[in-house]
């Protein structure tokens, strides 16, 4: 994504996908997960319900009631986004020595190691924290997928094996190092973190993550990894499909959701 004279605009299709378990789970975390976003002053003009895209058979958002083209689906005020600044502070804040057996030792380890972690790292453990009942951002965590069962960057070496001598091997073994490395790092300041909930975090924001690039008469100046509600859980539409949905992003103000074409009730 490219930010162009402050704003910029992509295609994406109009499908969520939630995390896994019962159907009425999910329509529970769905429901608090709305009323949150509504709490955040996130506008969800649209007329929404979980359900069955019939055009694509994946689960997702429905639109119980048409949308006109051009209209506004969602907005989400930057008070909603999660950016780099506000996850360094907030892992900078944490506590996680409380069961740890030296925790003078244990503070020193955080204080040395947060600042030599990277930005996606950082979002990580950022999302691990907020998954903890109360936190301010958990109804947002609790619907993301419980588990990221197939994907690649998850595979054991006997999976690894089946891709032979192909690049994509090389990428996620170079991947599953990286994540080793950094787990390694933080378990010195937070002891009661598993291997497998620092790896799902991390496929979390692989998988989610918003990479906004700053450009100045098309000159990259920077960029910066963002993490924001509801845009996390818009996918790209299926090859052949077109887009029904398209975003504004405006850094001072937010984000806008704007329909491509007219959307049919009981479409994704």
């Amino acid at each position: 994504m490219k930010l162009l004279t402050g704003a910029c605009c992509v295609a994406w299709y109009f499908v969520v996908c939630l995390a896994a378990g019962s159907p009425d789970g999910d329509t529970k975390r769905f429901s608090a997960f709305f009323k949150w976003l509504h709490n955040r002053d996130v506008t969800v003009n649209a007329d929404v319900d979980l359900g069955v895209d019939h055009s694509t058979g994946l689960r997702g958002l429905i639109a119980r009631t048409g949308i006109a083209a051009d209209e506004q689906v969602f907005f989400i005020p930057k008070s909603a986004i999660v950016t780099m600044d506000m996850a360094r502070l907030q892992v900078r804040a944490g506590q996680h020595c409380g069961n740890a057996d030296d925790t003078a030792t244990c503070s020193a380890s955080q204080h040395a190691n947060i600042s030599k972690l990277s930005n996606h790292t950082i979002m990580a453990l950022f999302l691990l924290e907020q998954r903890a009942s109360g936190a301010a951002w958990q109804p947002w965590t609790a619907v993301f997928p419980a588990s990221f069962v197939g994907s690649p960057f998850l595979y054991d070496d006997e999976q690894l094996q089946q891709l032979q001598a192909s690049p994509l091997r090389r990428m996620i073994k170079d991947y599953q190092t990286d994540v080793a490395h950094n787990f390694a790092r933080i378990k010195g300041f937070w002891p009661a973190l598993s291997m497998q909930e620092f790896a799902w975090a991390n496929a979390v924001v692989s998988s989610r993550q918003f990479l906004l690039e700053h450009r100045i008469e098309g000159r990259l100046i920077g960029q910066e990894l963002l993490m924001v509600p509801l845009l996390d859980f818009v996918n790209h539409p299926p090859d052949g499909m077109p887009s029904n949905v398209r975003l504004t992003f405006e850094p001072e103000i937010g984000v806008r959701f704007l329909s491509t074409r007219k959307i049919a009730p009981g479409d994704g």
